[in-house]
């Protein structure tokens, strides 16, 4: 009995390690992936603000999204020199920042859907 108790817990013990060793060993960059969620929590910000009847003011979110996209291709692919497509899509974005931020109210809408659609064409093809 105490041979089988000895080698229940040395499996428990066992197990235990390799699930920790595995976490640790598969632990990813979380930079990109934090990156991503700021500029979708901005540019939601950004669309909430122009879907107001005023359209409130929305450069602060406009401004951290533009300052964000620089930081892009430090993320993306890690470690690695960008290929370029993923140069031109990151390009694109900048651009579709720059006009939404430009555009006034009654357009802004229109521009922020167009950015969004500049972050789809990206995560098509490199998500």
């Amino acid at each position: 009995m105490r041979y089988v108790v000895c080698l229940l817990v040395g499996l428990l013990v066992g197990a235990i390690t390799a699930t920790t060793a595995a976490n640790i060993l598969s632990r990813r960059d979380p930079y990109p992936e934090a990156l991503m969620s700021v500029m979708k929590h901005e540019l939601e910000s950004a669309s909430a603000a122009a879907d107001k009847l005023q359209c409130e003011d929305d450069r602060y979110a406009m401004s951290k999204l533009a300052m964000l996209v620089g930081d892009i291709e430090v993320a993306f692919p890690a470690g690695q020199t960008p290929d370029r497509v993923f140069q031109l899509y990151v390009e694109n974005l900048r651009k579709a920042i720059y006009k939404a931020g430009d555009t006034p109210c009654q357009q802004r809408a229109q521009a922020l859907t167009d950015l969004r659609n500049a972050c789809e064409d990206c995560h098509r093809d490199y998500r």
